[in-house]
């Protein structure tokens, strides 16, 4: 099957794979949630299942293998795995020809890495899409994408795009004969993880109908995407093209001064957890540790207009939220309460399961940081600001890192100057937060609540509730360690729940698990 597609044959493989999620207890004794195991299992699952798609398609015979993925450290963790795994007198993989190209890749090792006579005598490239832009790698005849099962239409979007990086003409290694790769036949392996989790009732038809169809629609989606980029046609029972659109990355994100804090943090995680300079680890590690101490103190701040101050009743208040369960749960209340009660729920409040989400949009928002080191003599702060500096000027680390470090001192040197303080106004349309349901847990029992709040748990709250907010836009605080309510605020474009669209007749489609994949199959035969 070709096309515009540069080879002289396209072998697409659907890999489909669903991991087993076995039961686990947590150091009480406890059994653990799906979502804990998920975490638990879940990354060497998934690890495990990329290094084995690479290693079969050099075992195959590939010229040169591309893996794609999103996420850089995962990347670094399937080049040590391959590494560890592979025999290299019989693949040939070596730490020399088998290299991750990402946006964490300093620029001085980005040009060697794709100059013609290191991208050629490469067998494995890692790389996420945004690292491969730009660059064509003509010697690859395995193309392997792993694909999210979030943010799907972005990702169908980087599918389109990404399917093409190898083609184009290149010189033999060895020989330097001009060659080209346009006639070769090449295989796109697109790989989809799943959870099998062993307390799913096998008998359970429905359970499984919604398992079978929802991968079922996401496998139709990949292959519409593919067909429509490669022949204009979806190659469906009806003419039909797919043309993922996803969100644009400046809509999402908007300016503030804990941006390139977790900037920093993520581009810091990444260059420890893959393989570089030994004194640069030292200094970064040293600076991560540091940055999370300095900005720990964070706090967000609401205040609505004078004329709608007494209007404005929010689910931080603690004591409001406990008379509002108090008046709901009497015995003696109405079954509808007059407008001025405890028992009516604000229109800016939501419950989702365990979370409550407040609309904070109509707020005037700002964001607080106060330096611990205001009374230690600015020791702290000074040392982080050097450090920081180093890195910025760095030769031996990313480029992405090289700019949140440097936009970092940016930040935490004009703060030294306001008597330790930095607040910025959030002038954005969309800011929401994510607060746990029942807070103080049980009730009223302050000592559980305080427990619940250590540096332990400080985690895992903010893990859940950043999970409740959907995971776009800017997530707050960047350093999860609470004084009292454990929370999340996204700033984005929209809101998280999307509770409008889901109510639209237009968006009816996607409200039922069915309907998308019958559209896609059925609609315009003979007997629909």
């Amino acid at each position: 099957m070709t096309n515009s597609y540069p080879a002289s044959r396209l072998e697409i493989a659907y890999r489909v794979k669903l991991h087993r999620i076995e039961r686990e207890q947590d150091e009480r004794g406890r059994e653990k949630t799906l979502r804990a195991r998920i975490r638990s299992q879940g990354g060497n699952a998934l690890l495990d299942s990329a290094c084995a798609e690479v290693l079969e398609a050099v075992r195959a015979g590939a010229d040169q293998v591309i893996f794609f993925a999103q996420d850089k450290a995962f990347l670094r963790a399937i080049r040590s795995a391959v590494l560890a795994e592979s025999d290299e007198e019989a693949l040939g993989l070596s730490a020399d020809n088998v290299s991750v190209l990402d946006s964490s890749v300093t620029e001085k090792e980005r040009r060697r890495l794709v100059s013609e006579q290191s991208r050629d005598r490469h067998r494995v490239f890692l790389m996420t899409s945004s690292g491969a832009r730009g660059v064509s790698f003509p010697r690859a005849t395995h193309i392997i994408a792993m694909m999210p099962r979030f943010d799907v239409a972005s990702n169908l979007m980087e599918l389109a795009q990404l399917i093409y990086r190898g083609r184009g003409g290149y010189r033999d290694p060895d020989s330097g004969q001009p060659l080209s790769s346009d006639d070769k036949p090449r295989r796109l392996t697109l790989l989809v993880d799943d959870w099998l989790p062993v307390e799913l009732d096998a008998d359970d038809r429905r359970a499984w109908l919604r398992r079978v169809s929802d991968l079922l629609t996401l496998v139709m989606m990949l292959r519409a995407t593919v067909m429509t980029r490669i022949t204009g046609d979806a190659g469906l029972r009806h003419p039909l093209s797919l043309i993922p659109v996803g969100p644009i990355a400046s809509d999402e994100n908007a300016p503030s001064i804990a941006e390139p804090l977790g900037i920093f943090f993520r581009e810091a995680q990444t260059h420890l957890g893959g393989a570089g300079e030994s004194d640069s680890k030292g200094l970064i590690k040293s600076a991560h540790n540091q940055a999370a101490r300095v900005f720990k103190a964070y706090r967000l701040e609401g205040k609505a207009d004078p004329g709608a101050a007494t209007a404005f009743r929010s689910w931080t208040d603690v004591a409001r939220r406990q008379a509002f369960a108090a008046s709901v749960t009497s015995q003696s209340s109405g079954l509808l309460p007059g407008i001025h009660e405890d028992a009516v729920l604000p229109d800016t409040c939501h419950c989702i399961g365990p979370v409550w989400l407040e609309d904070w949009s109509e707020l005037r928002n700002k964001e607080h940081f106060r330096f611990e080191g205001a009374t230690s003599g600015d020791t702290m702060e000074k040392d982080l600001l050097g450090q920081l500096y180093a890195i910025a000027e760095s030769g031996s680390v990313g480029l992405q890192l090289q700019r949140a470090a440097r936009d970092l001192f940016d930040v935490l040197n004009s703060s030294l100057l306001q008597r330790h303080v930095t607040q910025k106004e959030l002038d954005q349309t969309s800011t929401w937060l994510a607060l746990p349901l029942d807070w103080p847990l049980g009730g009223s029992g302050d000592q559980a609540s305080a427990s619940a709040r250590g540096p332990k748990h400080a985690e895992d709250w903010y893990t859940g509730l950043r999970g409740a907010l959907g995971g776009r836009g800017q997530i707050f605080p960047v350093v999860p360690e609470y004084e009292d309510v454990p929370f999340a605020a996204s700033i984005s474009s929209g809101a998280p729940a999307l509770f409008a669209q889901a109510m639209a007749s237009n968006y009816f489609m996607a409200s039922n698990e069915l309907n998308l994949l019958n559209t896609l199959l059925l609609a315009g035969s003979d007997d629909t």
